[in-house]
């Protein structure tokens, strides 16, 4: 076709990532992007549900940016409601991630109880949702997170890495990591902002 207009496009990004063919996703999406009309909500979801299997999580970042920036994330959580069936995990996640980044409360809040329906043992949605309110500085709110995160039986297992060196396997975790750095750091003379975290 001569003309494409977003839902020629849009029909096109879709069937690829549904169907697997992940970097097609990536060749379209860039093509669009340079050729083609602006993206749209459908345009979002269906690319960061193809960058998710592929791992392409530079561009999926970008998605997500550019949702909040566009203003998308109540038309996001519109397109997921009115899918067929249960969304995927790495829709909801992308959209809650795109909430912390904008702040928005409300949609993540919405986001949650729908993660509560499909999966109630990842923690990282409750942290998440916790930051988001820490960040507006909704303490209460932030607190009844991780409340509702115990409540439901989800313990948050902390991030651990393993190096070998010679013929022996050293394990360490998040926090090692980060109070060695911050020791360094602060002999350095540097103060970490640590507010986004």
């Amino acid at each position: 076709m001569p003309n494409k207009d977003v839902v020629i496009w849009n029909a096109i990004i879709t069937w690829c990532s549904q169907n697997g063919a992940s970097n097609e996703v990536i060749v379209l999406f860039n093509g669009m992007r340079e050729t083609g009309p602006n993206p749209d909500k459908v345009t979002m979801i269906e690319v960061l549900s193809g960058c998710s299997t592929i791992g392409a999580f530079d561009l999926g970042k970008w998605v997500e940016t550019h949702a909040s920036e566009r203003g998308l994330l109540n038309e996001a959580w519109d397109l997921i409601k009115k899918m067929l069936g249960k969304p995927y995990e790495i829709e909801l996640g992308s959209l809650l991630g795109a909430c912390q980044r904008c702040r928005n409360a409300d949609v993540g809040e919405r986001v949650i109880q729908l993660f509560l329906e499909i999966e109630l043992s990842n923690s990282g949605k409750y942290v998440i949702l916790s930051k988001i309110y820490a960040n507006m500085r909704r303490l209460d709110d932030s607190t009844k997170a991780r409340v509702l995160m115990r409540q439901c039986g989800v313990s948050n297992t902390p991030c651990c890495n393993w190096i070998d060196i010679g013929a022996r396997v050293h394990e360490f975790h998040a926090g090692d990591i980060y109070q060695l750095l911050n020791e360094e750091m602060k002999r350095e003379g540097y103060i970490p902002n640590i507010g986004c975290i």
